[in-house]
């Protein structure tokens, strides 16, 4: 129901655009891959919705699947120890917390329990700081590590934990823009060095051209080739 909505909605826009949506020629026999039969696919929808509708389905479901597993819902439950959250969560919410990062936190009975309640009573009265303190790390300087010990480790693990996989997969075209086909000799430490400089511009340092030449001259056999520039 909720595909042939959509397909009508593709069907009026191709409409607009001249565009006719049509049925592309099927094999009776895929190799390579999984097709639907010519008998169970009668019409343009049918096709559609069996080898693409589907598939993307079953595509974005997986890809959920992966994303929040039990393991990161566990990690998501450390957001009940923020300032703004933590008067209205209770222990029965955060005890997997506990229960995950024990390793870190002090083997006492009920030594985070009690801490956790000394917390909420604290950040209910801590009013005037919440609107600022949606942030891990401003709610880690909130937290005291002399009072709350447990609770400032929880926040620090929760202030460390990378947010997605965003920021290393950006170093992957940079790697690729640098080793080009005339650098395919360079050595792993300057493609590094390359790849930094280009990842991080706002902290290069300030010097001038001359500098960085007679930097570059004064490294091993390269100071022959620009010694005339001295």
């Amino acid at each position: 129901m909720q595909f042939g909505k959509l397909f009508g909605e593709v069907i009026a826009m191709a409409a607009d655009l001249n565009v006719s949506v049509v049925k592309p020629c099927t094999a009776q026999k895929s190799v390579y891959r999984s097709n639907a039969s010519t008998e169970s696919v009668s019409n343009t929808e049918s096709y559609y919705r069996i080898n693409v509708f589907n598939p993307m389905l079953d595509q974005v479901i997986g890809d959920l699947g992966e994303r929040f597993t039990n393991h990161q819902r566990q990690s998501l439950l450390l957001f009940h120890f923020m300032p703004h959250n933590a008067p209205k969560a209770s222990w029965d919410q955060v005890k997997q917390v506990e229960d995950k990062y024990n390793a870190y936190l002090d083997p006492c009975d009920h030594a985070v329990r009690n801490e956790f309640a000394l917390w909420q009573e604290h950040c209910s009265r801590m009013k005037s700081a919440m609107p600022c303190a949606v942030y891990a790390v401003y709610a880690l300087t909130l937290c005291s590590k002399q009072v709350y010990p447990n609770i400032h480790t929880l926040l620090q693990i929760l202030a460390t934990l990378p947010v997605s996989t965003a920021e290393p997969e950006r170093m992957f075209p940079k790697v690729e823009n640098t080793l080009t086909e005339t650098r395919s000799t360079m050595a792993e430490d300057r493609l590094e060095a390359l790849v930094l400089l280009q990842a991080h511009r706002k902290r290069l340092i300030d010097v001038t051209n001359d500098e960085i030449v007679k930097k570059f001259a004064a490294c091993g056999s390269c100071k022959l080739q620009f010694s005339f520039i001295l």
